[in-house]
């Protein structure tokens, strides 16, 4: 009985601990003489990158960002921006992406999309987010739509984002024969 109340015990205390995305390696420079305290030198981790020097996503970060804003009863936001303030390198464009792509409620998206670039000040959506959240608004009943997407297209050009050939596509088929196909024909001639 007394070995039941210790694993019990140990799964509770184990279970408390605070995980990170990110592992750290740290190098011991000094104890104190009694060994109660010591120094150490912690070097920031490198995101791996693939062949072509892309950073690979890390998928058990995008899992648990998705798992915060789409199962937290209480401000998603808060716990997510005292998560995200763990990592080290935060979260990259590539993984906003990809979290965007998981989220199902366009509104969800929309504020998620909006909360990215307080993690971070070099934080910077590139065309793939804006064409990950383009195509989750496409395909919403929002009656705001059309409105959200003119809203943001006059940020990409704000910003000096250029879309993609993906941006102008989803855009097409978005807008269809209206005067904003003017618009997405225009990322077409700034370079996409």
């Amino acid at each position: 009985m007394h070995r039941h109340y210790r694993r019990r015990f140990h799964h509770v205390m184990t279970s408390s601990r605070r995980h990170y995305a990110t592992k750290y390696i740290a190098k011991i420079t000094s104890t104190s003489p009694s060994g109660r305290s010591l120094s150490a030198e912690v070097s920031v981790p490198a995101v791996a990158t693939d062949s072509r020097g892309y950073p690979i996503p890390r998928h058990q970060l995008i899992c648990k960002v998705t798992h915060i804003l789409t199962k937290s009863q209480s401000d998603p936001f808060a716990l997510l921006s005292q998560y995200l303030s763990s990592l080290s390198p935060t979260l990259t464009t590539n993984e906003a992406s990809l979290v965007l792509k998981s989220l199902n409620s366009p509104s969800l998206a929309l504020k998620f999309f909006h909360f990215c670039p307080s993690l971070s000040p070099d934080f910077r959506h590139d065309p793939f987010t804006y064409s990950r959240l383009f195509l989750i608004l496409s395909k919403s009943l929002r009656p705001d739509r059309f409105d959200t997407v003119r809203s943001l297209l006059d940020d990409m050009e704000k910003s000096g984002i250029r879309g993609n050939i993906s941006t102008v596509n989803i855009l097409i088929g978005f807008f269809g024969n209206t005067e904003d196909l003017d618009t997405c024909m225009g990322l077409v001639r700034n370079g996409v």
